[in-house]
């Protein structure tokens, strides 16, 4: 496999600053060089020479990464994340969250996400979840542009985005009653957290439509 140099010394030098090492000079001295010795980083990273084996090995311990991440063979710090985002199309501090809470010694922790992404109630609240976020996204653009237009308001302007604001009432509205339907079926059994949880969540419904 033909590696680019120019690459890869563009790779080190994001994750160098990542892991914390400002100046070069520190990195050399990480790698049991001494200061002096920060042209040969400065080499690597601007890809005019290439860290040799031993090098590049300190390299992964450091940033907690696989050679080949490192060698720019793949984007993710490691070959199973990047086959997974791959897969799934999630970002890979996405997969990395979903890796921890899926760490094989909680199997319980297993068990209840198998339970809540299959459950019937999830697609309602996910898809509840996303219309919130996308109308506050909108809400925000809007107020950013009233507030840029100062005394030059149109009135049309002023009503959409009164009808904006109650649609994101309508929307916070939905994703309560959804929240609490998911509750209800991840959680039949009524118990004391759960009536807790859906008088709260009711009392948000309510709230929203105020």
């Amino acid at each position: 496999m033909q590696y680019n140099y120019t690459e890869i010394g563009k790779r080190i030098l994001k994750e160098r600053k990542s892991a914390g090492y400002s100046s070069q000079s520190d990195f050399a001295i990480a790698l049991s060089y001494s200061t002096e010795s920060r042209q040969t980083v400065a080499n690597w990273e601007k890809g005019k020479t290439m860290p040799c084996i031993d090098d590049l090995l300190k390299m992964c311990e450091i940033f907690k990464c696989e050679l080949g991440y490192l060698l720019c063979e793949y984007d993710c710090k490691t070959r199973e994340t990047t086959d997974i985002q791959a897969t799934i199309g999630l970002s890979e501090e996405a997969v990395n969250v979903i890796k921890e809470v899926t760490n094989p010694k909680r199997v319980d922790r297993i068990h209840e996400l198998n339970r809540f992404l299959t459950s019937n109630g999830f697609p309602d609240f996910f898809e509840s979840l996303c219309d919130l976020h996308l109308s506050s996204v909108l809400l925000k653009e809007q107020s950013v542009s009233l507030q840029k237009q100062e005394n030059f308001i149109k009135q049309d302007d002023i009503f959409k985005y009164m009808h904006d604001v109650q649609q994101m009432k309508i929307e916070s509205y939905n994703l309560n009653k959804a929240f609490i339907r998911l509750v209800d079926e991840m959680c039949p059994e009524p118990t004391m957290a759960n009536s807790i949880i859906n008088e709260y969540a009711e009392k948000l419904a309510e709230s929203a439509l105020t």
